[in-house]
């Protein structure tokens, strides 16, 4: 459609668009798509989509309310935002989109009539199902799950990994990194981690991010064996900020990655593992049908019968080509979104 025609100027930058950018308060990353967009010349108005963290108020109603409660909540929300934008709006690009419906769809469809509207899901259906529900409000729809991709027909187009933060000329003097909000069978995977790497005599870096009163109930109270078996000292009450988690990705040779079974989509660490020139270790089956795989880098693990190959962790870093590091850079994963590959 001719009005969604991305115009450039003699310096291959965009000219002045201005975006609509809905998105969550997801440990920081809305802030680096902001920040692209801006790069490329673009009048950024951002909406916080994460109602549970505007304020008190909201938390409340988000997590204890009926349904019908929280979308009279989430359309005066809404309302009261977009009149703070321009009529003549070029995108409205929405991350996740779990506090819209199709009321508030409908506003923004009436208010940004010439808009090109994209939906991008960071999270499979069955963990959103709001992305069905208002699927059709949207003229381009993007998903990093494969799944999701086929049942629907959406575009499959996995996460990203920003190249700002990537220094793959830092000496790697860790063995193996492993980040982890510490749920399912993550604390399993954390105690076999340990024994291999005590076992191998590997240098490992751990950073376990919980909610404290979570983790005192399931240690202290549930006596659950694998919290048991993890000291207070162990654990993080506050994620680590993404500038200070890079430079671990940029000094680690191998990140390990656990994907939960509801999961078909590569996370975002499986991602970053190509910016910082990381093998990684992973559960997520998918992973072999991208073009970045390869036995060198990538090996997938049984999550029930957990292994670490020697020759695995001794072998080297195969390096990607350009092309495949640019598609994968959050620079190629706007470029897509927009339409400007």
């Amino acid at each position: 459609r001719e009005e969604y025609v991305v115009y450039k100027n003699v310096n291959n930058i965009v000219v002045m668009k201005r975006v609509l950018f809905i998105a969550p308060l997801f440990f920081g990353y809305w802030e680096k798509i902001k920040n692209v967009f801006e790069s490329y010349d673009m009048e950024v108005y951002f909406i916080n989509q994460s109602l549970s963290k505007v304020n008190i108020k909201y938390r409340i109603i988000d997590r204890l309310s009926s349904k019908r409660v929280r979308d009279r909540q989430n359309i005066r929300y809404y309302s009261l935002k977009i009149q703070d934008v321009p009529d003549d709006i070029d995108y409205v690009v929405v991350i996740r989109g779990d506090s819209l419906n199709i009321e508030i769809m409908h506003l923004m469809h009436k208010r940004f009539k010439s808009a090109k509207f994209v939906m991008y899901q960071w999270d499979s259906i069955k963990m959103n199902p709001v992305g069905y529900e208002i699927k059709d409000s949207f003229d381009e729809i993007y998903t990093f799950d494969p799944i999701d991709a086929k049942e629907f027909n959406w575009k499959y187009r996995p996460l990203f990994f920003d190249e700002k933060d990537c220094n793959i000329n830092v000496d790697k003097d860790i063995d193996i990194a492993y980040f982890c909000t510490l749920k399912f069978k993550r604390a399993q995977l954390y105690k076999e981690l340990k024994l291999i790497a005590n076992r191998k005599k590997l240098k490992m870096f751990s950073y376990l991010f919980v909610d404290k009163l979570t983790f005192l109930k399931r240690k202290y109270i549930n006596h659950d064996p694998l919290y048991s078996a993890i000291s207070i000292s162990e654990v993080n009450y506050k994620a680590m900020p993404l500038k200070e988690t890079s430079k671990i990705y940029d000094r680690s040779r191998v990140i390990v990655d656990y994907t939960t079974p509801e999961q078909t989509g590569l996370s975002m660490r499986s991602i970053e593992s190509i910016g910082h020139a990381c093998k990684l270790v992973t559960n997520n089956v998918f992973v072999k049908e991208e073009p970045f795989y390869c036995k060198e880098n990538v090996f997938i693990y049984d999550e029930n019968n957990f292994e670490l190959p020697d020759e695995f962790i001794a072998a080297p870093y195969k390096n990607l080509n350009t092309d495949l590091y640019n598609y994968y850079s959050l620079n190629g994963w706007i470029k897509t979104i927009l339409g400007m590959e």
